[in-house]
C-alpha cells in the first residue's frame, strides 16, 4: 500500500473517532489550537530545541516497537504445542479456578437429562466481550468434571501471554477448528456458523445447545471502536458496565445439528424466564449495581473525569513547554 493510501486509510480511521466520541474530539482540537498559537510566539532557537526534542523521542519509541517486532515471533512459538497433543489440566489447577471465578461471577445453573461424553460440542451466543466465556466453562467443569476446548477469535492468539494462557486452558483459534474437530475433546462453541457446525458432526459430535442470561445485562455498548486503519470493519467493542447479576445458565439435552435451532431458542427463552423470576434477587451487592449506574451513565464520573485529564494534561505541557523556553531565553540573554 502506497504513503498516500497509508494516510488517506489513517486519517479516515480518525475522523471516525471523531463520530464517535464528538465531546472528546471537540476538547482535544480546542487543546490543539491553543498550543499551537502558544508555539508560534516562541523564538526560532526554542522552536527548534522542541522539534530536536520531538524527533529523538520519535527515534526511540521507534527503535523499542521495532525491537519488539524483532522478537515477537519468538514470543509467540513459545510454548506452541499441536493441538491434539492438548490435555486437560489437572483437578488441582481447574477445581480452584473455577470455584474462583463462580465466587465473583456466579451462575445458577440448570441442566437437561444429559450423559456426559467426549465428543461434545456446547453451542451458544457470546456476549459482549465473550463475558460469559469462563464462567460458562468453570460452570461445566464444575457439574461433570469436563473443561471444554473453546474454540476462539483469531485476534485472541495474537496477543503475547494472552494467547498463551488461553491455549493452557485448552483454547483454539477458529481457523484451526478442523483439527480440533478430530481430537475428540469437549468443545465450547459461542457460535452458529454452519461450516464449523458441520465439522464436528461430520466427526460424530454430539449438541449440547446452552443460554446464559445475564452477561448482556450487566455491560453497555458505547460504540463499536475500528482498530485497523486498512480496514474499518476491523472493530472492538467498547463497553461500561452498568450493574452486576447473577447468571442464570440452562443446557439443554444433546441434539443434532438439524434440531439445533429449534433447542437454542428453547434454552434461551427458559434461561430468560429463569432471570425473570429471580426479579430483584438477580442483582448482587446492589450498592455495587448502583455505584457502576452512577460511575458509567453519560456525563457521569467516568465522563467528567476523562474531559478533565485532558484539561489537566494539556495544562501540565503547556507548562513544561514554558519553562523549557523560558530556560532556553535566560541562556541566550
Amino acid at each position: 500500500m502506497s504513503t498516500s493510501s497509508d494516510l488517506t486509510s489513517i486519517v479516515s480511521l480518525l475522523y471516525g473517532y471523531v463520530l464517535l466520541f464528538p465531546q472528546y474530539a471537540l476538547a482535544f482540537w480546542q487543546h490543539l489550537i491553543h498550543l499551537n498559537e502558544w508555539f508560534a510566539k516562541l523564538s526560532p532557537k526554542a522552536k527548534q530545541t522542541i522539534l530536536d526534542a520531538l524527533n529523538f523521542t520519535h527515534r526511540m519509541v521507534t527503535a523499542v516497537y521495532n525491537y519488539l517486532l524483532s522478537i515477537y515471533p519468538a514470543i509467540m512459538r513459545f510454548g506452541t504445542r499441536d493441538i491434539q497433543d492438548w490435555q486437560q489440566p489437572r483437578a488441582l489447577v481447574l477445581k480452584p479456578l473455577s470455584s474462583l471465578v463462580l465466587f465473583f461471577l456466579p451462575v445458577s445453573v440448570e441442566w437437561g437429562d444429559l450423559t456426559v461424553v467426549d465428543k461434545t460440542v456446547y453451542v451458544g451466543n457470546s456476549s459482549i466481550y465473550g463475558f460469559e466465556t469462563i464462567s460458562v466453562l468453570s460452570s461445566i467443569y464444575q457439574s461433570n468434571g469436563q473443561w471444554p476446548r473453546l474454540v476462539a477469535d483469531p485476534m485472541h492468539f495474537k496477543v503475547p501471554f494472552w494467547k498463551h494462557i488461553w491455549e493452557l486452558l485448552g483454547a483454539v483459534s477458529i481457523e484451526e477448528y478442523s483439527k480440533l474437530s478430530q481430537a475428540s475433546k469437549p468443545v465450547l462453541l459461542l457460535s452458529k456458523d454452519a461450516a464449523l457446525l458441520k465439522a464436528f458432526s461430520e466427526q460424530d459430535y454430539q449438541f449440547v445447545p446452552f443460554s446464559n442470561a445475564g452477561p448482556s445485562d450487566m455491560l453497555r455498548l458505547i460504540a463499536q471502536v475500528p482498530y485497523n486503519p486498512r480496514n474499518r470493519s476491523h472493530t472492538l467493542p467498547l463497553a461500561t458496565p452498568t450493574s452486576y447479576q447473577r447468571q442464570y445458565a440452562v443446557f439443554g439435552v444433546h441434539t443434532s445439528q438439524d434440531k439445533l435451532d429449534n433447542a437454542l431458542i428453547t434454552v434461551q427463552q427458559l434461561a430468560l424466564q429463569r432471570q425473570q423470576d429471580a426479579g430483584d434477587t438477580r442483582y448482587l451487592l446492589g450498592s455495587v449495581s448502583r455505584a457502576y449506574r452512577h460511575v458509567f451513565k453519560p456525563d457521569g464520573i467516568l465522563d467528567k473525569s476523562l474531559r478533565w485529564s485532558l484539561q489537566t494534561a494539556k495544562n501540565a505541557s503547556v507548562r513544561s513547554l514554558r519553562f523549557v523556553a523560558a530556560q532556553l531565553e535566560d541562556k541566550k540573554d
